[in-house]
């Protein structure tokens, strides 16, 4: 008979903890500090552990990799992404495509 109290004590306050849980990380995620300056465009993961980063910082966009190690900027795009406007070619691929392409006009 004991099992059952404990069984449904544990059915009731597994949900209302589960429920905390939630509401506080979202609370926390408001107060996390946001950079007017510093904008993460587009991310794509290449290995468990790192990532190539479209970055706009101020009026520059740069395109960085980044790990646990270390992070370093690949280039400067040639192009400058406005991020208020809607602009469907603001992604990491179509950024490597044009500056390349940029970059071999320049060999030619």
């Amino acid at each position: 008979m004991n099992y059952i109290i404990y069984t449904l004590k544990i059915l009731f306050i597994l949900p209302f903890i589960l429920l905390l849980i939630i509401l506080t990380t979202k609370i926390l995620n408001k107060y996390q500090y946001k950079s007017k300056y510093i904008k993460v465009i587009d991310r794509v993961q290449i290995a468990p552990n790192s990532y190539v980063l479209l970055v706009k910082i101020l009026d520059k966009t740069y395109v960085m990799l980044t790990n646990n190690n270390d992070s370093k900027i690949l280039f400067e795009t040639e192009k400058s992404f406005d991020l208020n406007e809607d602009n469907w070619e603001l992604n990491l691929l179509n950024c490597f495509k044009y500056n390349l392409k940029l970059k071999r006009e320049d060999k030619e």
